[in-house]
């Protein structure tokens, strides 16, 4: 009984090594299969990124590596394939824009010859001028624009014939800012013409109308003074003025502010506070700017 027990075990002693090699195999069948799998995905990454890294790859191992050799020369035609052919879609779509531009030029070429040249039209009113216009540019003498307003409130203009109260300034370029204030300073004293801020016409320029015959009540000595500089920062001038004449309480409301000032630069931050006083607080923005002691203007 013990002899057959053990013949018994060791009979089943060999049938579980046969077991445990076959099973071994096939999990050293897996591992391989397994790494041949990551093997081949890393050629795949790497012959995406860089197709020529293959052949230098199966070069330097000589005939071991023939298949990714082939794997890499087949990946690199496939990824030379895509890049033709969006090289060829990229070269349609610059061909199709050129016949455009060609076809445009035609078209311009014949309404030429027609006198149909398309040309920039700037936005226009659709109201009329309820004063003479006169635009201020860069080249601007400050001196003739205040003698031609002083001419259309004459009645002597050409342009402007008859007798006018009010004359509107365009701003055409916004480093002409400054010439507005300057052109006020040279207008003749003893008319009581003062100046207001208007609202932008339809092409988005500053509008200032002045008024002749319009005495403004204010006090002889200002409530306060401003000195204004080139470095001066217009939003926060905007907000000193708003606070002394726009202020929360009513009452401590001051009626003149007095801003001093030198050159085109300085004259022009106080332009663009004034501009900003009035889209600001909706209110009637009334200034007279004068020069003060050959010293500047005030």
């Amino acid at each position: 009984m013990a002899l057959a027990a053990r013949v018994f075990h060791s009979e089943g002693d060999t049938l579980l090594g046969f077991a445990s090699g076959v099973f071994f195999c096939w999990w050293l069948l897996l591992l391989l299969l397994f790494v041949v799998v990551c093997c081949f995905l890393v050629v795949l990454v790497v012959c995406h990124f860089s197709p020529h890294a293959i052949a230098r790859f199966a070069v330097g191992h000589g005939q071991h590596v023939q298949v990714l050799k082939h794997v890499g020369a087949a990946l690199f035609g496939a990824r030379t394939w895509r890049t033709r052919l969006a090289a060829s879609e990229d070269a349609e779509a610059a061909s199709e824009e050129e016949e455009g531009e060609e076809e445009e030029g035609e078209d311009a070429v014949s309404n030429e010859s027609q006198g149909e040249k398309k040309q920039y039209k700037p936005r226009v009113g659709l109201t009329p001028a309820l004063f003479p216009e006169l635009g201020v540019a860069d080249n601007s003498d400050p001196k003739k624009m205040a003698g031609l307003i002083a001419a259309i409130f004459r009645g002597d203009s050409k342009l402007h014939p008859g007798e006018h109260r009010a004359v509107d300034l365009i701003l055409k370029k916004p480093d002409a800012r400054g010439k507005l204030i300057y052109i006020l300073s040279y207008l003749p004293k003893g008319q009581n013409i003062s100046s207001q801020v208007l609202p932008r016409n339809r092409a988005r320029q500053a509008r200032v109308r002045v008024i002749k015959n319009f005495p403004v009540a204010v006090p002889e000595t200002p409530d306060s003074e401003v000195l204004v500089a080139a470095s001066t920062d217009p939003k926060k001038l905007m907000r000193s003025l708003e606070k002394r004449l726009v202020g929360a309480q009513v009452a401590n409301n001051q009626t003149l502010v007095q801003m001093q000032m030198q050159g085109d630069r300085a004259a022009s931050q106080a332009m663009l506070a004034l501009e900003s006083l009035y889209f600001d607080t909706w209110r009637e923005v009334t200034f007279m700017p004068h020069f003060l002691r050959n010293l500047g203007f005030a």
